[in-house]
């Protein structure tokens, strides 16, 4: 059974679906899987209190153009650039902690490329595959943004 939510996340709203899965795995563990792009409503959040009304709720739906419009806008976290160079993106803003590489490198899949500090988290960049560093374009101690390009590979 899923449940639909609007939620509010600095000052942008998005309706986000949660489904609740059975799981045979020892409580406190879970299986991560692929996840799912959320789609930003338009703030339909007016009154003082910040709560939504059923009603106002059913007219912020997106309609079906406007979702496939930012489904093409919704990018993975490397993205190509040219036959030969893949771009390799921030998939979260935060605080770049380690550059384990300089251009020249070669890199297998699944290297850590890029640790980023995020809440008190620290995220590694992978590598998507097999290639050399072209360019790098944070050092450590950098702030970066979400879809910031971080490096691009060969």
């Amino acid at each position: 059974m899923s449940k639909k939510y609007m939620i509010k996340v600095n000052g942008k709203v998005y309706e986000v679906e949660v489904e609740e899965v059975a799981t045979s795995e020892p409580s406190g563990v879970y299986q991560a899987s692929e996840p799912t792009p959320v789609q930003p409503v338009q703030n339909p959040i007016s009154n003082d209190n910040n709560t939504i009304s059923s009603e106002q709720a059913k007219t912020t739906n997106t309609s079906n153009s406007e979702k496939s419009n930012l489904e093409e806008k919704a990018q993975p976290s490397s993205q190509t650039v040219s036959s030969e160079f893949e771009k390799i993106i921030s998939p979260m803003s935060g605080t770049v902690l380690k550059v384990n590489v300089k251009p020249g490198d070669v890199v297998k899949d699944a290297q850590t490329l890029v640790i980023i500090e995020a809440m008190k988290m620290e995220n590694e960049i992978l590598a998507p595959r097999d290639g050399k560093i072209r360019e790098v374009f944070v050092k450590d101690g950098q702030q970066v943004e979400i879809d910031q390009t971080l490096l691009t590979l060969e």
